[in-house]
């Protein structure tokens, strides 16, 4: 998406300045009468300082060019319409101009009385100021002298070859549809075209201040034209188009001028540009708005609106969002794949929890159009789902399977991990299927180049936790495309990595081993307790162990850190050492005896009996406070423990010399 950080600074095209053509001998008398001084001011007499007004003289008006008639706005609306592309409207308006540059000037006197933005107009010679936020560059060449883009817009000589506000309106909404569609620049579309989008949206914006040219619920579709096409005009242009909406969107004398789909238009637009409305606004103004037209949105709509939401990170008062909610599931018969798989994303994203009974109901409707959905579609809705924690049941969770299977070979790399991801975090307990999973690894083994540090970790850790067995070939792949990523990964990537290795019991490369080490050792530092329990008992799963300074460090970055430790990666730490035999430095053990000793009343049955073993393998006696409470701790779990479990424990207690509590 094309997002500016800030106003758009793109000039709009270089305009010639056009002569005006030779008056006709029928203007003559529009010529002498401008000439003449202006009796009718209030200014003073420069003779004896009396009133001009007293000796006024009747003269004659200049004669105003007649105003264009309907037909002739009908057809140059029709023109817009039916423009094949962006030049042609580009030509409509230069020629609108030509004609508003060469017709009469209003005279000062009708154009002092007649709008009170006379003064901004400049004189020929005279530079146009620059205004605030208007981030056009002036000049001669950037913009025409003598209120051109007046003329552009409608104000000024309006009706004199002019484009109206309403066909305004229609050229902005038809951007989208004439774009370019062979992309240059990279990125980027055609820049002619882009330079005119902003020509066009400026135009609109020079109108708003003029009274009665714009409908504000007009405004709404301009703005999402605009975000159609990534083109952010700038803060000021957003924030003058705001104001003139916000009168439309009034709910004081009823419901406002914006319908339902205007409203998800204007929240969905500004969700795509990137601006965020401030709380203010969002609750006095469009909260409100919403509430009004609660019971006439439709399913796309409401999406939208639930989308936009989400997108900006911001959730309306309590009872406008639940109203939403419900809406959404009151249409979401009618609603397209799209726009199911955008409310559920929607509702993650904001941390929502509708009940089981909403989930229920909205999957049920969701899975009579699984057929339909896209990559995204059924990546947005396993996401979401794996947010709230709420997997799907059992035949919708096979139904999802099934329509993903027949997409695979369509998904990006970013969507192939983030499914799989999903899947791993909404259903652990539910393994895939053989065929799924080799199917999976065929589509991502070619695109996995294109994934992020965080994404390879991703992946690997999803197939390590739902217990599937990915082909040699995946590997190597996997191999290949981490190597280059390594300096990238951050501690949680380091230990998602080697944790998923050691779980599916491939050993990395020497060379990517190296690298790895290299990566993770400038990282510990930021290993979490969790990170820190799966490192260790990787590299004895694996029957590798980094070389001493790497030990080292971890040793002395753990060691502050273990009373943070909870009792399983205690547990999981000792057994690991304990396999081995690696033996830390006796400060790190008598620190791990004060970390373990204040959780032994909630240990578990088999954590205690790790952090036994382990202590009887390193052959570390801890002292007798420590074991007494072992045995106390051994005690209260004897009912819970299994026979090999009782007997395990006692032999552990015995061997470090504190009798065992009797069998019950």
């Amino acid at each position: 998406m094309l997002r500016h950080a800030g106003p758009c600074s793109m000039a709009p095209p270089p305009r010639r300045r056009l002569a005006p053509p030779a008056r006709p001998c029928s203007q003559s008398l529009a010529t002498a009468a401008a000439a003449q001084p202006d009796l009718n001011s209030s200014s003073s007499s420069s003779s004896g300082g009396t009133s001009a007004r007293a000796y006024a003289v009747p003269v004659q008006a200049a004669p105003q060019r007649p105003r264009r008639g309907a037909r002739t706005d009908a057809a140059i609306t029709q023109r817009i319409r039916d423009a094949g592309s962006w030049e042609e409207l580009q030509q409509l308006m230069d020629e609108t101009l030509s004609l508003a540059l060469a017709a009469p000037r209003t005279p000062p006197a009708a154009a002092a009385a007649g709008s009170d933005h006379s003064s901004a107009t400049s004189t020929p010679g005279e530079e146009q100021p620059h205004r605030a936020g208007d981030h056009r560059p002036t000049g001669v060449d950037a913009e025409p002298k003598g209120g051109a883009t007046g003329a552009v817009c409608g104000g000024g000589n309006a009706g004199q070859g002019v484009l109206t506000p309403s066909q305004l309106t229609v050229l902005a909404r038809r951007l989208y549809e004439v774009r370019p569609r062979a992309k240059r620049f990279t990125k980027f579309e055609d820049t002619r075209f882009l330079e005119f989008v902003d020509r066009v949206a400026w135009a609109v914006h020079d109108c708003l201040p003029s009274a009665g040219n714009f409908r504000g619920a007009s405004l709404p579709g301009v703005i999402a034209s605009l975000a159609r096409l990534s083109h952010h005009p700038g803060d000021a242009w957003i924030t003058a188009v705001l104001t003139a909406v916000t009168p439309a969107l009034d709910t004081t004398a009823g419901p406002p001028d914006v319908d339902s789909q205007g409203l998800s238009q204007l929240v969905w637009a500004l969700a795509k540009l990137g601006h965020v409305p401030g709380p203010r606004w969002i609750d006095s103004v469009l909260a409100p708005a919403l509430r009004s037209r609660m019971h006439e949105f439709e399913a796309q709509g409401v999406a939208n609106v639930l989308w936009g939401l989400a997108t900006m990170g911001v959730r309306p008062p309590e009872d406008v969002w639940r109203d939403l909610v419900d809406a959404a599931l009151r249409v979401a018969g009618d609603a397209a794949p799209q726009a199911l798989a955008n409310t559920l994303w929607a509702l993650a994203t904001l941390g929502d929890d509708p009940g089981d009974a909403w989930v229920t109901s909205y999957l049920d409707a969701a899975s009579a159009k699984l057929h339909a959905f896209g990559p995204t579609d059924v990546v947005h809705t396993v996401w979401a789902l794996a947010r709230m924690g709420r997997p799907p049941s059992l035949p919708v969770h096979r139904r999802i399977l099934d329509r993903a299977g027949l997409l695979l070979p369509r998904f990006s790399a970013q969507e192939l991990a983030t499914l799989l991801w999903s899947l791993a975090t909404a259903g652990p307990s539910r393994p895939l299927p053989e065929a799924w999973t080799a199917a999976w690894c065929e589509a991502m083994t070619p695109c996995m180049r294109d994934l992020k540090a965080q994404e390879l970790s991703s992946a690997a850790w999803s197939l390590a936790t739902l217990n599937a067995r990915p082909p040699e070939s995946f590997a190597r792949a996997l191999f290949r495309a981490s190597f280059a990523q390594l300096d990238w990964f951050n501690a949680q990537d380091c230990g998602n990595m080697l944790w998923a290795l050691a779980t599916l019991h491939i050993s990395p490369p020497d060379a990517w081993l190296g690298a790895f080490l290299e990566a993770s050792f400038t990282q510990l530092p930021y290993f979490n307790p969790q990170n820190c329990a799966n490192a260790v008992w990787a590299w004895s799963r694996l029957s590798v162990w980094p070389p001493q300074a790497w030990m080292d460090r971890f040793f002395l970055e753990t060691r502050p850190r273990l009373m943070s430790f909870r009792t399983i990666e205690l547990a999981q730490v000792m057994r690991a050492f304990g396999r081995d035999r690696v033996a830390p430095p006796r400060q790190w053990l008598d620190q791990l005896l004060v970390a373990s000793y204040s959780k032994l009343g909630v240990c578990g049955p088999k954590e205690l009996a790790h952090i036994l073993w382990g202590f009887y393998r390193l052959r570390f006696r801890p002292n007798d406070a420590w074991l007494a409470a072992a045995g106390a701790a051994a005690a209260a779990l004897y009912p819970r423990m299994e026979d090999h479990e009782r007997e395990a424990t006692a032999k552990m207690l015995q061997a470090l010399g504190q009798p065992p509590p009797p069998q019950p």
